[in-house]
């Protein structure tokens, strides 16, 4: 939820977040639902109590049209989690998240942190697990940002097989996004400091312009693409919210993979290949 200095919520988005962040905070169901009991969010009713108490105190600031009513029905505890996907549970194999699958020393006492999950601490040290590894990822373990990328490399070949897609169609989609500036984004700013967000149509766009530099011509294009399950926008679709489903890429309460429907076709994304290759 926003600080009372940041736009407000509608109660639907409000219950989504709550939904989405319970998905991924607790380890296991039967966790959340003692927990859950516990706190007295047993219900999007609950939620909206919250709300209404934080609003009292003057710590958030909410519509002055909405209601303890707008949250009725929206959530039951019965029902507050997404369905399980093959994704997710690749993604929560292991009680504390994913798991260290190479040699990485602590970064404070140089333990060798390998087989342990990230949301732990060394045992040597208390440092961290993931300060470690944020600290390799970013270059600054030095001599280990090799072993980070393997890592990485592990990870998303789990989330490959669970969601039938390839670790190649994730890396082009993932240096897609990162392709397309900021300043280009047409989504929504959540206050989350990461700006405005790109929408279904955004990253549609991305895929189509980094193809348009990254292959020499439209037959390697084709060939690339193919193998990498890259067909469409329906396919660019399923590796986004595969990688959502597994923690890599967040959603927003107004994203949905029907929403990259119908926005490119394989002749689309090739053609523009092949109108960069030919000469005018």
């Amino acid at each position: 939820m926003q600080s009372s200095l940041a736009e407000s919520r509608r109660a639907e988005d409000v219950c989504n977040a709550v939904r989405d962040y319970a998905a991924w905070y607790f380890n296991d169901q039967k966790e959340a639902l003692d927990l859950l009991r516990e706190w007295k969010l047993r219900s999007s009713e609950d939620v909206g109590c919250v709300q209404a108490a934080l609003a009292d105190a003057g710590l958030i600031e909410v519509d002055a049209e909405q209601s303890a009513a707008d949250f009725a029905g929206l959530f039951t505890l019965e029902n507050l989690f997404p369905a399980r996907t093959p994704v997710r549970e690749a993604a929560k194999s292991s009680p504390g998240g994913r798991i260290l699958t190479q040699d990485l020393p602590c970064i404070k006492c140089k333990y060798n942190l390998r087989g342990l999950p990230l949301d732990i601490n060394c045992p040597e040290c208390g440092e961290t697990v993931r300060r470690t590894w944020t600290a390799a990822s970013n270059g600054l373990h030095p001599g280990f940002g090799r072993v980070a990328a393997e890592i990485a490399q592990n990870w998303y070949a789990q989330i490959a097989d669970a969601a039938g897609i390839t670790t190649d169609g994730i890396h082009f989609i993932s240096a897609a996004m990162k392709f397309m500036r900021r300043d280009r984004r047409s989504g929504r700013d959540y206050g989350d400091g990461i700006g405005q967000h790109m929408t279904a149509a955004d990253v549609c766009t991305a895929v189509r312009e980094y193809a348009n530099v990254y292959f020499n011509s439209p037959n390697e294009a084709r060939a690339a693409l193919e193998q990498w399950k890259v067909r469409s926008s329906e396919d660019v679709g399923k590796i986004v919210f595969a990688m959502v489903d597994a923690g890599f890429f967040k959603a927003c309460p107004d994203d949905s993979i029907d929403a990259f429907s119908g926005l490119f076709t394989f002749d689309d994304l090739i053609g523009d290949v092949l109108e960069q290759a030919e000469p005018a």
